[in-house]
């Protein structure tokens, strides 16, 4: 069985190399055939590496071991072999800050690395709504109907209402939503859990029509509109309430000259919400904050990829696998974003094999004189997607199924010298884990994956 390690317990610790598992206590042998050495309670194995971190040897009936390995969910710094780059600062939270990252610093985030492409917030004066990395910690009291000007014209955006009908009025002011063009709007908000909606619109530039709108309840975090999103940043802010941010995304009509968003609480008495931030970007997607002063800022994209003497010592034309459990956002402006490019040397201009998000929501696979298609099971913004390949060609599993079989291998499949994680052309993502593998994993290994 090979060496092996003893925990604080006095239990003994094996590891196996296929993937991660949780092994039964007291038996010898467990339901799918491994080994038991535990005596008391279940432990976690670190699988994959000869040795791990923790000091735990991994032994091989596990499976193929993996060439390339790394676990981002709790990671502060990228495996050496993975080349990064991006030309500018980027903000992100953790842990109710807000931080910044420098140029060339990855993001870790929500558990994950994040890899975004560009982001350009138009909307201005943000930098001003947070002091000290931390949103403001107290709100204006406004008068009904009163309007709420531009938040360069005040320290920070608030609303309270002590009457009803309309609550809250806020045009986002100075942005020239354009014709035909698709756009989000993302709020970080703080408010307590309440009676009330949120509406937020499109109107025609004079407010005189609504063009497409959306509501949210306060109570239930629920909207009947699709295109409205709402997650939990932190659960406590400044004012003692949670941060939410909430994303609403809707097209410009190509009959209309300019739109612009409007935002609204609706006729209830006492409702009271503290904005922190406002970004509108074009796109389908709400992306990472970016602060802007009196002008509009760009948060430059991300650029991460594995190459060279790095990517030809784990990655085998002729079998092997790669796992890359994700979550990934179809960004606009292409009709499918890429996920990861096996490129060759005259990448952009050609590709390999490449995974791609659409705006259906589905992962599609394409590739050199490879018809591109959908792959089945995969419209989640998360998904466990794992590639194998050998002599019958590609087959492709989401979480344990698999999918799509024996697809052809593409026809430049032989000359791939680099692994692209991101790029200007990527979807937004976020990703867990990223394995690869010199040899072809059965069925059961690679379900275990």
């Amino acid at each position: 069985m090979g060496p092996t390690k003893k925990n604080a317990a006095g239990q003994i610790e094996v590891a196996m190399s296929g993937s991660i598992v949780t092994y039964s206590n007291g038996l010898p042998f467990d339901t799918a055939g491994r080994l038991c050495v535990s005596n008391d309670t279940p432990a976690w194995f670190q699988n994959g590496i000869p040795l791990n971190a923790s000091g735990y040897v991994c032994i091989g009936d596990g499976g193929p071991v993996p060439s390339f390995s790394q676990d981002f969910s709790n990671a502060t710094a990228l495996d050496p072999r993975i080349t990064f780059s991006r030309s500018g600062e980027a903000t992100y939270i953790k842990n109710g800050r807000l931080l910044t990252a420098g140029v060339d610093e990855p993001v870790f985030e929500d558990g994950g690395l994040r890899l975004w492409g560009s982001v350009t917030n138009l909307s201005t004066g943000t930098d001003n709504m947070i002091i000290n990395s931390t949103p403001h910690a107290s709100y204006y009291d406004i008068e009904p109907a009163g309007p709420i000007f531009e938040p360069s014209n005040n320290p920070f955006l608030a609303i309270k209402t002590d009457t009803g009908n309309p609550a809250f009025q806020r045009p986002i002011g100075g942005i020239y939503l354009e014709a035909g063009k698709g756009y989000t709007i993302s709020l970080l908000v703080e408010f307590p859990q309440q009676v009330g909606e949120l509406k937020i619109a499109l109107y025609d530039w004079d407010l005189r029509v609504t063009i497409k709108d959306a509501d949210l309840n306060l109570s239930t975090l629920q909207s009947s509109n699709s295109d409205l999103g709402v997650h939990e940043v932190f659960s406590v802010g400044p004012n003692g309430w949670p941060v939410y941010r909430i994303a609403y995304s809707a097209t410009v009509p190509s009959d209309r000259d300019m739109c612009r968003f409007n935002t609204y609480l609706l006729d209830n008495v006492g409702t009271k919400m503290v904005v922190h931030h406002i970004q509108v970007e074009e796109g389908s997607v709400a992306g990472p904050m970016v602060l802007t002063g009196s002008q509009p800022e760009t948060m430059p994209a991300d650029n991460a990829r594995i190459e060279g003497a790095a990517f030809s010592s784990i990655f085998n034309p002729n079998q092997g696998a790669l796992v890359l459990p994700h979550s990934s956002f179809h960004m606009g402006g292409f009709s499918l974003n890429s996920v990861f490019v096996l490129a060759g040397p005259t990448y952009p201009m050609s590709t390999t094999m490449v995974t791609f998000k659409g705006p259906d929501g589905y992962l599609y696979l394409g590739g050199s004189n490879l018809p591109t298609q959908q792959i089945p099971n995969s419209d989640q913004d998360y998904v466990n997607l794992k590639l194998r390949w050998g002599s019958n060609g590609i087959d492709v599993f989401v979480g344990d199924t698999r999918v799509l079989s024996d697809t052809p291998l593409p026809t430049n499949w032989g000359e791939a010298d680099r692994l692209i994680l991101a790029d200007e052309l990527s979807a937004g993502k976020y990703i867990d884990r990223l394995a690869m593998l010199t040899e072809a994993p059965t069925d059961s290994n690679m379900e275990g994956m």
